[in-house]
């Protein structure tokens, strides 16, 4: 059952400090519930070992506390549906796995590495990891084969078998969107051959279970948004709502990211930036205000419109680095 009331949440990845891009964010989905009463949620998507770290996990609470944006629950905070980092839920993703495969909705994919990764080049949602399928045939493998390459030695990854052919939703920034499957492979890795839980499955749970209602991101992830939506049918979770909003980028068109130093939140701090500056520049952007002069993130309640945003925002939004 769907909690009562909105649910939001911001679930950023520690493998860097927060930059302008994290904050743009976290600003419009914390708006987006405080507009309706609702409770937002700070979720750390820390599942890749070897890039997430500690320190950006702490770094990005005192971040978002600096810019005024207070989570109801999550990390460092709690609340009924803990725990806030994925690093410690790796027990749902599991039980959410076996039952996947018990049903047999996901089989392994004997690719190679270096066939993924050239069916992966250029694909768009990282730092997630590219929404690619299977570049070869391994959904139809006879059981005889998998088992032979089983006993060789061979480590499948494990993905999901996307069900539906087309689907429609209302994007709360973007409007209506219609996908087709084509004729490409959409099955996504839940599960990699090294045993760790792909991004897919991790946070289509954590929205279940956390009873989300409302996922605002960037529009870098708006093609997942159909396989997800099949995901969260097929293990009998309510579908959240989406909304994606355009990506801030560079001169060069690049999305932000921890290279543009200078927009990290940190070295907006150091070098005397305010946070209401910060939250100005947003919330003109955004056109809750008509300029970009200081203000909090209180005083923008009740401001937002999403659907404003999408259509003053086709495409993405352009920061000079300082």
């Amino acid at each position: 059952m769907m909690a009562k009331g909105i649910r939001g949440r911001f679930a950023p990845s520690p493998t860097g400090f927060l930059h302008l891009g994290h904050a743009w964010v976290a600003l419009l989905s914390w708006l987006q519930v405080r507009g309706s009463g609702g409770s937002w949620v700070l979720r750390v998507e820390d599942l890749d070992p070897d890039r997430s770290r500690d320190v950006y996990a702490e770094a990005l609470r005192e971040d978002l506390t600096w810019l005024g944006l207070d989570p109801d629950e999550g990390f460092g905070v709690g609340g009924l549906h803990a725990p806030y980092r994925q690093s410690e839920r790796v027990d749902r993703y599991e039980a959410a796995f076996r039952a996947l495969r018990e049903r047999g909705e996901v089989y392994p994919c004997f690719c190679t590495r270096s066939r993924v990764r050239e069916a992966e080049r250029g694909a768009a949602l990282a730092p997630h990891g590219p929404l690619t399928g299977c570049p070869g045939r391994c959904a139809e493998r006879p059981e005889r084969e998998r088992r032979r390459l089983v006993a060789e030695g061979e480590r499948p990854h494990w993905r999901y078998r996307v069900r539906r052919i087309r689907d429609e939703w209302e994007d709360g920034c973007r409007g209506h969107q219609r996908w087709e499957r084509g004729e490409g492979n959409w099955d996504p890795i839940l599960r990699r051959r090294d045993g760790t839980f792909g991004y897919m499955l991790a946070v289509v749970v954590d929205d279940g279970e956390m009873q989300i209602t409302d996922v605002l991101r960037g529009d870098d992830l708006l093609t997942a948004t159909p396989i997800q939506r099949d995901l969260f049918e097929t293990l009998g979770l309510p579908v959240p709502r989406y909304a994606h909003v355009p990506l801030l980028v560079d001169s060069a068109g690049r999305r932000l990211s921890k290279r543009h130093g200078a927009l990290a939140l940190r070295e907006l701090r150091r070098s005397g930036v305010k946070p209401e500056a910060v939250i100005g520049r947003l919330a003109a952007w955004a056109g809750c205000v008509e300029r970009p002069e200081p203000c909090r993130p209180g005083e923008l309640i009740g401001l937002l419109n999403l659907a404003k945003v999408g259509r003053r925002w086709p495409g993405r939004i352009v920061v000079q680095e300082r």
